[in-house]
């Protein structure tokens, strides 16, 4: 249910609501102080008759903070007049050689447009038909992104687009912050842009010689992508499809663009969500969905809504969280803007709330002063706002689209990309939640949006990536046991020595622990349940009603992406052992195995259910520290082994609590943060050895040494009861 309504936009002027005086006095183009500071300098000519920038007469336009340095002090309005002046001139410069024709840009600038690849060119070419087509602020949008993929540090971009003490366009545009009816000469400032980067381009295509490489030519897959199968890897049928539809039942319809864009017009006009002065900016972003542009129009459309969508929600943020009016605004240097990342937390920091407010004498704790979006929105909205804007394995799209990484979207048919679907649903949701008028709904709407209800958890969130990784470890375990299973005749003996295989192949359940109900039960690989039923069983198994929030470092989940590694170690370990054997048995059924192999082939089959064992035996330890986590007590004095001192985990444990929270990298794509693990001592201990055998597994596997397996897992089965019974005590 929606606690609050917006009822305050009805008393807010909205030009040049969201940016404070000294950012309007920035940014904003007034005559009349240009006259008093440029006189009658006369502006000579910017940019010759190929497009390319004088870089030098432009220099001398430039603030002096920003000529000698790195800008640390704030820079006088005044000083930026001769700069915004220019701009205006480069703007009639190139009116005069392409008459706003979008075909005359592509043909000016067409050797720069070659040279930056098939994205950038594609990218460049979608710039120069929006701003020809007087559409500035998407233009901006995407220029801003061909220029980043392409730029270092530039005194004029550092003026134009770089730091908040100078105009600062590109942040003010992509945060949401510019209205229509702000006095800022988007399209002077766009020339100057569409200057300044294919000079740039022109300047670096003559001393590289070479086409240039975009590092993001294609779009970086994401946690959610169907996964590709290592061609090492036996087939595993469509695990991440039956993964989706047992465990989240959520999935949107297939996208209609032309009914999309229907429903979206009718609810722009009618809905509270859209920040007073920017209808147009959203009628012009829905008409891109399905127009007839030689552009890729439907990524521009996610471009051109992304920060209207940022802006709204910080409109939310602030209402329904009782802050401090400025947090709507874009702040002066030297403060931060509430961005996604913050308006997406738990908590309200509580410098954002004004000192005598009633929030901070409600909450008596400062440091945990809940978010009221989230009942605002409710929890499943605001699980599918987190996993397309911000969790580290999703698709990240507003801080990866703003920074250029996704334009080769503009190359591709965006609606059949996963994530289009959700974006899609979740924009009509927001529109129809804060209509004025439900009579106004289109009953279209609800095709796109009912799904959001059950949106019950996050896909991409530490905890739920961990549970699909370890189903993934069950699956190519269960996988090879009806492999093992089909492998024999039907009274369970073999047909032939030549084509079938010996029964006793399989696995064995070695470590039986409580609390891993899945890796210490055989009958979760049992080849007479079918994949859907052991997922459903799997999933249940660990309930995801256990948040995250409430466990703390007491327990042996501080740091989940460092576990989901483990895991996908572990993963990769199984998968190693169950090819060699079917490859071993296929070359044994074609006759092509050699002695030697046969040889090598007819040692391992018997180790072979033992070996895949102590992999299940790691899986077990990960279920039972985190996926069903019992609480062990940190740094307990009264653990000793039976001698009665200290025993060897409590050493170790003080050895490792500093060296092993820096040494314990996980991989970036893991994690959105960078921040220093905060794990306790026993859980980076119990990662340690769990890392440790798995090297040592897969080494040895490699070297044909498998006698050094089983010590090596005695070791780590030693250190894990140790440490699991001292926390018992």
């Amino acid at each position: 249910p929606i606690v609050n309504k917006f009822v305050f936009w009805g008393t807010m002027p909205f030009q040049a609501a969201y940016l404070p005086s000294q950012v309007q006095d920035l940014v904003c183009y007034k005559h009349s102080l240009e006259t008093a500071a440029a006189g009658e300098l006369q502006d000579p000519p910017y940019i010759d008759d190929h497009g390319l920038l004088a870089v030098d007469s432009i220099q001398q336009r430039l603030p002096q903070g920003v000529k000698e340095g790195p800008i640390a002090t704030a820079i006088d309005p005044l000083d930026l007049i001769p700069f915004k002046r220019s701009c205006v001139s480069v703007q009639a410069d190139l009116k005069q050689l392409s008459s706003n024709d979008s075909a005359s840009l592509k043909r000016i600038y067409s050797d720069q447009l070659s040279w930056i690849g098939v994205v950038g060119k594609r990218a460049g070419e979608t710039w120069f038909d929006l701003y020809a087509n007087g559409q500035f602020n998407q233009a901006w949008l995407v220029g801003s992104t061909v220029l980043e993929q392409l730029i270092g540090n530039i005194r004029i971009l550092k003026t134009l687009i770089g730091s908040p003490l100078t105009l600062n366009i590109r942040n003010l545009l992509w945060h949401g912050f510019i209205m229509p009816g702000d006095d800022i000469p988007l399209d002077a400032y766009g020339a100057m842009l569409i200057a300044v980067t294919m000079t740039i381009a022109h300047n670096a295509k003559a001393k590289l010689h070479t086409p240039l490489t975009i590092r993001h030519s294609n779009p970086k897959s994401f946690y959610g992508q169907r996964q590709q199968q290592d061609q090492s890897a036996p087939p595993v049928g469509d695990f991440d499809s039956t993964f989706e539809a047992i465990s989240y039942r959520t999935t949107p319809p297939p996208v209609d663009t032309v009914q999309i864009s229907e429903i979206l017009l009718s609810l722009v006009s009618e809905s509270s969500f859209v920040t007073p002065g920017t209808a147009e900016q959203w009628i012009a972003a829905c008409r891109h969905l399905n127009s007839n542009s030689d552009y890729n129009s439907n990524f521009v459309f996610t471009m051109s809504t992304l920060p209207l969508i940022e802006h709204s929600l910080r409109l939310v943020y602030v209402t329904v969280n009782n802050c401090k009016q400025d947090r709507s605004s874009a702040l002066i240097a030297g403060e931060y803007y509430l961005t996604l990342d913050v308006i997406l937390d738990k908590v309200v920091p509580v410098e954002y709330f004004e000192p005598d407010s009633d929030v901070l004498l409600e909450h008596k704790d400062h440091e945990n002063i809940p978010n009221m979006l989230y009942s605002e929105l409710g929890a499943p909205a605001m699980n599918l706002i987190n996993d397309l804007f911000i969790l580290g394995l999703g698709p990240r799209l507003r801080d990866r689209t703003s920074h250029g990484e996704l334009n080769s979207y503009l190359t591709v048919d965006v609606t059949k990309e996963t994530w289009f679907g959700y974006y899609i649903g979740l924009i009509i949701y927001l529109l129809v939640t804060y209509i004025r008028n439900p009579g106004m709904v289109p009953k279209e709407a609800e095709h796109y949006t009912s799904w959001i209800d059950q949106y019950s958890e996050c896909r991409f969130d530490g905890r739920s990536v961990l549970k699909k990784e370890a189903l993934r470890c069950q699956m190519l375990l269960a996988d090879y046991v009806d492999f093992v299973v089909n492998s024999r005749g039907e009274t369970g003996e073999l047909d032939s020595e030549s084509d079938k295989l010996e029964p006793e192949l399989g696995i064995e359940i070695i470590f039986n622990i409580d609390g891993a109900a899945v890796f210490s039960n055989a009958g979760f690989f049992s080849g007479q349940i079918s994949i859907e039923d052991r997922l459903r069983a799997s999933f249940s198994s660990w309930s995801h009603t256990t948040p995250i929030a409430n466990l703390t470092t007491s327990t042996l989940s501080s740091n989940l992406p460092a576990w989901i590694l483990i895991v996908q170690s572990i993963q990769g370990a199984i998968e190693k052992v169950t090819f060699k054997i079917r490859t071993f048995s296929e070359q044994l059924t074609l006759r092509q195995l050699s002695s030697r192999s046969r040889k090598q082939f007819e040692n391992l089959k018997p180790l072979v259910p033992r070996l895949l064992g102590t992999l299940i035996g790691c899986l077990a330890i990960v279920e039972r520290s985190v996926l069903t986590p019992t609480k062990i007590v940190p740094g307990s004095s009264e653990r000793q082994d039976s001698s009665g001192s200290t025993g060897e985990v409590e050493v170790k444990l003080k050895e490792l609590s500093v060296s092993a929270r820096t040494s314990d990298k996980s991989n970036p794509g893991m994690s959105s943060t960078g921040a220093t693990d905060k794990s306790s001592a026993e859980e980076i201990l119990l990662r340690l050895k769990i890392t440790t055998f798995v090297d040592k597994f897969v080494s040895n596997f490699d070297r044909v040494k498998l006698n050094l397996i089983e010590p090596a897992w005695e070791e780590l089965e030693k250190s894990v009861e140790a440490l699991f019974e001292s926390g018992a005590k």
